[in-house]
């Protein structure tokens, strides 16, 4: 019994953790080598980017990034004393907590929903019949994808974070993190977001 609870402690409403890290969650890694879907235990990095230099960076033991969104604002609040005027993200963040939460700090969701592609070739906004407050987000944030604004913010992203993760995965080969525990792992990602920024500024000199 008494195994049973620690267990539950170190879970922390996880469905699993490792024994060689009880802060890491097995996920399935997009690298997959083996072709068998195995899960290895890791976590989930979220950076914010601004023309490709990290501003702030969190570390999270959930496998999808919808849960991740709340704490990572929580964070970048702390460091910078204030919140984005903008927050511009894939389908991954697009739920209606998220957006309620972007609202509740009045900051503009640039952020696709998982049917905006889909929406997007048939011009008609997909409803849901069991949530309507879902449906008006929805449409609210699809008017506001097709801004001026909002197509320039959607292909920015992509020559703005995702160059930064190529960065580090392929150029740097940065692919496993070599410390154990959340509190190590979070400064081995700042000193590497560290020289990161470093290389960006002697480029920009």
């Amino acid at each position: 019994m008494d195994k049973y609870k620690k267990q539950q402690e170190i879970l922390e409403g996880r469905n699993s953790y490792s024994k060689t890290d009880t802060d890491a969650t097995f996920m399935r890694m997009k690298e997959d080598h083996m072709r068998n879907g195995q899960l290895k235990p890791a976590y989930n990095l979220q950076i914010s980017t601004h023309k490709q230099f990290i501003l702030h960076y969190s570390i999270h033991p959930n496998p999808t990034d919808t849960k991740t969104l709340e704490s990572h604002l929580q964070g970048f609040e702390e460091n910078y004393h204030k919140v984005p005027k903008e927050f511009v993200a894939d389908a991954g963040y697009g739920s209606e907590e998220n957006y309620n939460l972007l609202k509740s700090k009045k900051i503009k969701p640039y952020v696709k929903y998982n049917y905006f592609r889909k929406d997007q070739k048939s011009g008609q906004i997909t409803t849901s019949q069991n949530n309507s407050k879902l449906a008006k987000i929805r449409e609210k944030v699809f008017k506001l994808l097709n801004t001026r604004k909002g197509i320039k913010l959607r292909k920015q992203r992509c020559h703005d974070v995702e160059p930064v993760f190529a960065q580090i995965k392929h150029n740097k080969n940065f692919k496993r993190f070599m410390l154990r525990g959340k509190n190590k792992v979070e400064v081995e990602i700042g000193i590497l977001a560290i020289a990161h920024n470093l290389k960006k500024m002697k480029k920009a000199a």
